[in-house]
């Protein structure tokens, strides 16, 4: 038997409380029935004052206090990177030519909320934002590089149902069952009664000449 996929989604800010959208009211739907998983990112921070870890300016990871030996489970965990999707790579591609150090808030947030996903290996990150993570090719690139498929709640609906086995393609026909055609029995040969030979022409007899 084959196990059922359960795809997992990162839903961008406020997608789920974003009125008039009926690609995300089958999303809610689909995460009750329990088809697919939900992560909905963190409220926008709007100061610099207190960052989130892997912003500009903000303060170190906490490491754990070395204790003992570095050997074994005493060694403080190393912290792994997200495939190089880290703030100044993502930033490279959403805001290029501008200062990663001198982004705005929003644009910040965004950043963190792409690195969040890629890292913890959601599939899909569902945006309404196409402006800074779709147009000019940015969904492309992201794509290419870290693996970071972004999509529109209207492509998900659309594209989900099929990946999952939900239902077929639109336009995609089964295949008529045809029945496998009867072989007809031979008929038996009428007999022909043959025709009697027509009996040979004799020749007359040349008279006599007087």
């Amino acid at each position: 038997m084959d196990t059922e996929v359960i795809y997992k989604l990162t839903l961008d800010a406020n997608l789920m409380a974003s009125p008039n959208n009926s690609g995300m009211e089958t999303i809610k739907k689909w995460k009750a029935e329990g088809k697919i998983d939900v992560l909905e990112v963190d409220k926008p921070t709007v100061s610099r004052e207190q960052p989130t870890h892997g912003w500009p300016g903000a303060p170190p990871k906490p490491v754990p206090e070395r204790t003992g030996s570095w050997k074994g489970k005493n060694r403080p965990a190393k912290m792994k990177e997200s495939g190089n999707a880290n703030f100044k790579s993502i930033a490279s591609i959403l805001f290029p030519g501008k200062d990663p150090l001198r982004l705005n808030m929003t644009e910040i947030n965004t950043i963190a909320h792409l690195i969040r996903h890629h890292s913890i290996k959601n599939e899909i990150f569902v945006t309404v934002n196409t402006k800074d993570l779709i147009s000019d090719g940015r969904r492309d690139v992201l794509k290419s590089q870290f693996g970071i498929i972004i999509m529109t709640p209207e492509e998900v609906v659309k594209m989900l149902p099929v990946l999952s086995g939900w239902e077929k393609p639109k336009g995609e026909k089964k295949a008529p069952v045809v029945a496998a055609p009867v072989a007809e029995k031979p008929k038996p040969a009428k007999a022909v009664a043959a025709k009697p030979a027509k009996p040979a022409k004799v020749a007359k007899a040349a008279k006599p000449k007087k």
